[in-house]
C-alpha cells in the first residue's frame, strides 16, 4: 500500500514521491512526529543501510549478525537528532550512527537490529570565520562540500580523509588520520570543539577533556556528532608535489624517514608500490610512471617547498616529471576506484611504526604474493611514530567462492603484521578478531567516557568492547582473539604450506566460475568503489533524501533484480526519478558509464512494475526548480542538464 509521506498533498512546486506505509517501530517512531526528522519505511530503501563499502561475503554476514535495521531515521538538526536519542534510550534501543558509509570494517551496521540514524542530512556549512581561520560545520558535512565553501573565502582544509565524500563525523569517529596528516597532525588537533547528541541532550567537547579525545576512533560509541568546528589554513600558491621514483623499497623508505624530519614539515608523504603505480597506468590507460617504489611529497609553504628541494639537491635525488606528481596527487582521493579492474577490492589497513616500516611492508608484499595477490601498497606518512598502511589487492566479487577465499587471505595478512609490529586501525565488526591489540590506555579511555555519555549502552552495541549478533553470540566468539585471532595467527604462522593451498583453491574457483557471460548490472555493482560520492551531488536525493533515487542506490537495486531478490514497487518507481544530469558520473571514483546502466535498469523494472510516467514529469520539473540543482549546474557537475539544453532530456 502507497501513501504521500505524512499524508501530505501533493502541490505543484513541491515533490512527495510516494511510499510504502510504516509499520512495527518504523510506525512508531512516524507517530512520534519529531519536526525535521525523516523516518525511512520501505523495506527496498532499508536495505542500504545493511552494508557499508565493503560487502563482506554473505554466508558470513548471514550466519552471524542481525544487520537488517529495525528502522532507519535521518534528522536534519541537532534537535532533531536529540529526540530520536531520548526515546531510543526510553524504549531501550540500540542506535547505529552512519554517515556516507565508506569504512570497510562494518563500524556502521547492525549487529542485532536496532535503529540506524543516518547524519549525511546533518550537511551544512553553518559558518565560515575568515579572520580566526576557522569553519562551523554540521556532523554530516562531506569533506569535498567543506572544501568547496572554503574555497570560495581563499581558505582550504588541512588534512581530510581520502574519500573526500565521506563526512566530517565519520572521519572524527573513524580515526582521523589521511591525506594531509604529516604536516597537519592527526585530526583532533585541528578541530577546536565538537557539539555532540546523546541520550541526555547537546554536549559541547574541547580539549583538554578526556571525552574530546576518546571520540576519535570511537566509531559511534558515545552520541552523534551534530557539529564540529574545524582550524583550516590559507590557500598558498607555493604548495608543490613531487614524484619520487627508487629502485627498491628500502631506499624510498630511508628517503621518507629524512622527508618526514624536516624542519619545515610536507604537507603530506605518501609511499606508493610498484604495483600501485602499475595499477594507475592501467586506470590512465598509458604508461605515465615508471616501474619502481614511489615517493609523493607535497609541499605546504614556500619554507616546506625549499626544505624538501634542499633534501633533494644534498642527496642527488631527481624528481620525475611534474605531471606525474600531479596525477598522483589527484588520484590519492580515489583509491577505490580500482574496484573496476577486478570486479572488487579487499585488503587490509593497519598503523605501521616507522622504526618497522620496512619489515611490514616486506611481509605484506611477500604473503601476498605466496596467496596468488598482486598487492597494492599505500603507506601515509604521519607525524610521530605511525604511519597508516593500506594493503589492497583485486578480487572478483562475481565470484562468491573467490571472494570468500580473499577475505580469509586478507585477515590472515593482517594477523601477520599485527605479530610483527602494526595495529589495527578500525575494528568495525570484521577486525574484532584483534582488538586485543587495540591500545589499553585508549580502550580504557573509551569506556570512561562511554560510562559517562552513554550510560544506558544503546550507541552502536555489541561492537569494540564485545562483539554480539545471532546465535547467542556466536559472532562474539568466533571473531574474537581466542578464537579467529588465535586461528589466523597460527595460518599467519603457517603461512608457507598454506600458501600452495590458497593458491590451488583460488584457481580452481575462477575455474568453476567463469567471467564471461556475467549480467551487466551485477558486475557493474562489484565495480562500484560504493563510496557515496553519487548521493553528495545527485539533486534527485536532494528532494527525496532517499538512497535508491542515487547510482549507488540504483546500483544495488540492480542487483538484487539480477540476483532474483524481491524488489518491491516503490523501490522500482523510485529508480525512474532520475534526470540523466550525469553528475553521479562525474565524481564517480570507478568512473562508471552509468547512464546506459540506468536504461538497463528502468526498461527491466518497467516491465515488472510499468511506470508512472505523471510522477516522473512533475520530479523533473520540480527537481529543475531546485536550489541543489541549479548549484550543481555552477559547479560543473551537470553535463545533461535539460533546463539548460544540455542534452540530458528525460524519457518518460
Amino acid at each position: 500500500m502507497e501513501a504521500d509521506i505524512n499524508d501530505q498533498t501533493v502541490s505543484s512546486d513541491h515533490f512527495t514521491p510516494k511510499v510504502e506505509m510504516a509499520s512495527g517501530l518504523s510506525k512508531e517512531i512516524t507517530l512520534l512526529r519529531i519536526p525535521d526528522l525523516r523516518v525511512i519505511s520501505g523495506e527496498g530503501e532499508k536495505r542500504l543501510y545493511t552494508r557499508d563499502q565493503a560487502d563482506v561475503p554473505s554466508v558470513v554476514k548471514d550466519t552471524l549478525i542481525q544487520y537488517r535495521p529495525d528502522a532507519v531515521v535521518q534528522p536534519s538538526t541537532a534537535e532533531a537528532t536529540v529526540a530520536l536519542l531520548q526515546y531510543a534510550r526510553g524504549r531501550g534501543l540500540a542506535v547505529i550512527p552512519r554517515g556516507s558509509g565508506s569504512s570497510p570494517f562494518g563500524g556502521s551496521i547492525p549487529v542485532n537490529g536496532g535503529i540506524v540514524l543516518d547524519a549525511g542530512n546533518l550537511n551544512k556549512v553553518l559558518d565560515v570565520d575568515v579572520k580566526n581561520k576557522c569553519v562551523k560545520v554540521q556532523g554530516g558535512c562531506r569533506w569535498a562540500d567543506v572544501d568547496h565553501e572554503l574555497s570560495k573565502h581563499g581558505l582550504r582544509i588541512i588534512s581530510c580523509p581520502s574519500s573526500r565524500f565521506s563526512t566530517v563525523a565519520g572521519w572524527i569517529c573513524g580515526g582521523g588520520l589521511g591525506v594531509g596528516s604529516l604536516g597537519g597532525g592527526h585530526l583532533s588537533k585541528n578541530i577546536i570543539s565538537i557539539k555532540m547528541a546523546t541520550g541526555s541532550g547537546l554536549i559541547e567537547l574541547m580539549p583538554p577533556q578526556e571525552e574530546f579525545k576518546a571520540v576519535f576512533g570511537s566509531e559511534g560509541q558515545l552520541g552523534i556528532i551534530v557539529e564540529a568546528t574545524l582550524k583550516v589554513k590559507s590557500i598558498d600558491s607555493a604548495s608543490k608535489p613531487h614524484f619520487l621514483l627508487f629502485k627498491d623499497l628500502d631506499g624510498a623508505v630511508d628517503v621518507a624517514e629524512r622527508l618526514r624530519r624536516l624542519s619545515a614539515l610536507p604537507e603530506d608523504l605518501i609511499y606508493f608500490s610498484p604495483g600501485k603505480l602499475r595499477y594507475a597506468n592501467k586506470l590512465l590507460h598509458g604508461e605515465h610512471f615508471g616501474e619502481g617504489h614511489a615517493l609523493l611529497v607535497t609541499s605546504s609553504d614556500q619554507a616546506s617547498e625549499d626544505a624538501i628541494l634542499g633534501l633533494l639537491s644534498s642527496t642527488g635525488i631527481t624528481e620525475e616529471k611534474e605531471y606525474q606528481a600531479r596525477l598522483l596527487m589527484h588520484d590519492r582521493y580515489f583509491p577505490m576506484k580500482l574496484r573496476r579492474l577486478g570486479p572488487g577490492m579487499m585488503g587490509a589497513e593497519v598503523l605501521a611504526p616507522m622504526p618497522k616500516l620496512k619489515d611490514i611492508l616486506h611481509r605484506a608484499e611477500d604473503l601476498c604474493q605466496e596467496f596468488d595477490l598482486d598487492p597494492l601498497l599505500e603507506v601515509h606518512v604521519m607525524q610521530g611514530q605511525e604511519s597508516l598502511l593500506l594493503c589492497y589487492y583485486l578480487t572478483d566479487q562475481c565470484n562468491d567462492s573467490l571472494y570468500l577465499l580473499d577475505a580469509a587471505k586478507s585477515m590472515i595478512v593482517t594477523s601477520a603484521l599485527i605479530e610483527i609490529g602494526a595495529k589495527p586501525y578500525s575494528l568495525g565488526v570484521w577486525n574484532n578478531s584483534f582488538v586485543d591489540h587495540w591500545p589499553k590506555e585508549e580502550m580504557r579511555r573509551l569506556r570512561r567516557a562511554k560510562d559517562k555519555l552513554d550510560p544506558s549502552g544503546m550507541m552502536n552495541p555489541g561492537k569494540y568492547f564485545a562483539l554480539k549478533g545471532r546465535m547467542f553470540g556466536a559472532a562474539g566468539m568466533l571473531f574474537s582473539p581466542r578464537g579467529s585471532g588465535m586461528a589466523l595467527g597460527l595460518m599467519a604462522k603457517l603461512h608457507m604450506p598454506l600458501s600452495p593451498v590458497l593458491r590451488t583453491a583460488s584457481k580452481v574457483t575462477r575455474k568453476l566460475v567463469p567471467s564471461e557471460g556475467r549480467d551487466m548490472l551485477e558486475e557493474m555493482v562489484n565495480q562500484c568503489a560504493m563510496c557515496g560520492a553519487c548521493v553528495s551531488v545527485c539533486p534527485a536525493y536532494a528532494l527525496t533524501k532517499d538512497e535508491r533515487v542515487t547510482a549507488r542506490g540504483k546500483l544495488l537495486m540492480g542487483r538484487d533484480l539480477a540476483e532474483g531478490r524481491d524488489i518491491t514497487k516503490e523501490s522500482a518507481h523510485r529508480a525512474f526519478l532520475c534526470m540523466r544530469c550525469k553528475a553521479c558520473e562525474q565524481v564517480c571514483q570507478s568512473k562508471l558509464d552509468l547512464i546506459p546502466a540506468y536504461d538497463e535498469l528502468e526498461s527491466r523494472l518497467e516491465k515488472l512494475f510499468g511506470k508512472d510516467a505523471a510522477e516522473i514529469e512533475h520530479f523533473i520539473r520540480i527537481a529543475e526548480l531546485s536550489p541543489k540543482y541549479d548549484e550543481m549546474v555552477a559547479r560543473g557537475l551537470v553535463l545533461g542538464a535539460p533546463k539548460n539544453g544540455m542534452g540530458g532530456d528525460r524519457r518518460v
